[in-house]
């Protein structure tokens, strides 16, 4: 597995769960250079439903994103 997201989806979605937990820090290492690099605010990625399912703001987690053109359009 290369993609840090194919854990997370593996475990069910399960933020809790011992195999994201693993590979987590990886996401948040990226996420925290995007932010900087960038200016931006947070970092989220979706599910392929448009579902937010890692953030930086931990209350973004969950919200349904697909019907937002910039998650659409991807």
């Amino acid at each position: 597995m290369n993609n840090t997201l194919d854990y997370l989806r593996l475990a069910g979605y399960d933020l809790e769960s011992s195999m994201w937990r693993s590979r987590r820090n990886v996401l948040e290492n990226f996420a925290e250079s995007v932010i900087q690099e960038f200016g931006y605010l947070s970092f989220f990625a979706t599910d392929s439903e448009g579902k937010i399912v890692y953030s930086t703001n931990e209350d973004e987690i969950g919200l349904e994103m697909k019907e937002e053109r910039f998650v659409a359009e991807a």
